[in-house]
């Protein structure tokens, strides 16, 4: 029996024609949404118990989300509402973790799952995203229409919940916008990733456009404040498009390095600092 020897330019070779033909059959969609409906987190192992939401959006999908409420003084009023844009992996069961914590400080937030996420039913793409970020927005603000509003968008979420607030600006203002290991392109993220796994320059013809991407238009959000805040060694999506993002925004905004950061592990680890600094900013805000 003959055993095959394959080397490592023809495995190289092997696995670029994979996702070159990987890219033309499902439109780049795959570098993008890694969907899941799997329970990754249960909130009740976090003491806490959503309200479970459904909402349509313009095409008529229906999506699927969750209201969480404080938990410090359950029957009053919260101080803000956060609007969570998730990133692209699993649903909102992978996610809500990194907020529950502000519920014992009087704050509560809503986290949404973009079409073909969790039990949101229909198919996502740049466009459609946009589309889900603007129905959650207005179905939040017909539920708390007297509560100030915060948006919280990381890393995917950021593009989509930046160009939901742009597109939206002669309507809404909210009191804060923070991004959280986030970025402006489609295409510039593509880019870095096809440079750092060194696959073939011409994978860039096929990469989507930016035409539902913030970028130069994230300077039209002020006067909401931008607080950008990037890990410094975030291998997911490089600290570089933290700064970018930042220099892109208008006054008044602010920017939180994050020493040995790794990717939106912000207020999951650094023994709480993060969250008094937020919590800090929230109260300057009168929220």
């Amino acid at each position: 029996m003959y055993k095959i020897q394959i080397s490592y330019f023809q495995k190289r070779i092997f696995v670029s024609v994979l996702i070159f033909l990987s890219l033309i059959l499902s439109g780049c969609d795959w570098m993008i949404y890694i969907s899941s409906p799997a329970i990754e987190h249960n909130p009740i192992d976090y003491g806490v118990t959503p309200q479970e939401v459904w909402f349509k959006n313009d095409s008529n999908d229906s999506l699927h989300g969750w209201y969480f409420r404080r938990t410090d003084l359950p029957q009053s009023e919260a101080k803000a509402v956060f609007l969570y844009f998730h990133g692209n992996g699993g649903n909102v069961t992978t996610h809500f973790p990194h907020l529950v914590w502000l519920l014992s400080h009087g704050y509560d937030f809503f986290i949404f799952d973009y079409r073909g996420f969790g039990k949101s039913l229909g198919t996502p793409s740049p466009e459609h995203t946009v589309e889900d970020g603007k129905a959650a927005l207005r179905y939040l603000l017909s539920q708390s229409p007297r509560v100030p509003w915060v948006v919280f968008a990381q890393s995917l979420g950021s593009v989509i919940g930046l160009k939901t607030m742009i597109d939206l600006r002669g309507e809404i203002q909210p009191t804060l916008i923070i991004v959280d290991s986030g970025f402006d392109s489609y295409r510039k993220i593509g880019e870095w990733l096809i440079d750092k796994y060194s696959l073939p320059k011409f994978f860039n013809f096929f990469l989507p456009t930016d035409e539902f991407a913030p970028g130069q238009d994230i300077k039209m959000l002020s006067p909401s404040p931008l607080l950008v805040i990037h890990g410094d060694r975030d291998s997911l999506v490089d600290y570089s498009f933290g700064v970018d993002l930042y220099n892109l925004g208008a006054e008044p905004k602010q920017f939180w390095q994050i020493p040995g950061g790794e990717h939106t592990d912000v207020f999951l680890r650094n023994d709480d600092k993060y969250r008094a600094s937020l919590l800090k900013l929230l109260s300057t805000l009168g929220i």
